[in-house]
């Protein structure tokens, strides 16, 4: 069952002022340049809404999403407590974020890719 919230997704550019999310995401996705996704905890304030508990045994979690010119979006998801972060490899989120992310975001994504496959 579909949950009946839209997801709070939000994006980002290299290097906004007043963003630590922002610069975090930028160095790792730098020190992991095949990467596309990134799975990482919340940010204190980071969502300009409540994102309200999540479903039990879950924990809220940022799915990023690096895209053209330096930008990345950010989808909040939640995912299992008992899971690191650092386990889940570019496929799994691939997945993840088709599975949760607006249409207009899954575009601005297929339209990355299809360029990274034509470098």
């Amino acid at each position: 069952m579909k949950d009946p919230k839209p997801v709070n997704a939000f994006c980002d550019k290299a290097g906004e002022p007043g963003e630590p999310s922002s610069e975090i995401d930028r160095v790792w996705f730098e020190k992991h340049p095949e990467r596309v996704h990134r799975l990482r905890g919340l940010v204190p304030f980071e969502s300009r809404e409540s994102l309200g508990l999540p479903p039990l045994g879950m924990t809220w979690r940022i799915l990023v999403t690096r895209v053209e010119a330096g930008g990345r979006l950010r989808l909040p998801v939640p995912f299992p407590m008992n899971v690191s972060s650092e386990d889940a490899d570019d496929q799994q989120l691939a997945l993840i974020f088709d599975q949760i992310a607006p249409p207009d975001l899954r575009r601005i994504c297929a339209a990355t890719m299809k360029k990274r496959l034509q470098r």
